[in-house]
């Protein structure tokens, strides 16, 4: 799995796109907000297309952390679903 993390600089309320492509062409996108997935936050699935439109793009260490910690539960949570053999598709 490849992670990849766009940052618009706050100019939305999903500030944060990040797209996790599988093998193939498999992959999923999630937009995140500054305060992540808190119960006031916004961290979901969203239909997006890698580009410039989404901002610049960062490292997990320059996003906010409650951000970062969205970002990371959702890697050990696909992590666990590969790890018990789902393919990612």
């Amino acid at each position: 799995m490849h992670v990849t993390i766009f940052d618009n600089g706050g100019r939305t309320f999903d500030r944060y796109t990040v797209f996790f492509d599988f093998e193939g062409d498999d992959s999923y996108a999630l937009g995140i907000g500054d305060t992540g997935n808190v119960p006031d936050g916004f961290c979901m699935t969203v239909d997006a297309i890698e580009g410039e439109h989404l901002g610049r793009e960062i490292g997990l260490d320059e996003m906010t952390p409650a951000a970062r910690k969205a970002v990371e539960e959702e890697i050990a949570f696909v992590e666990e679903i590969l790890s018990n053999g789902h393919d990612g598709g």
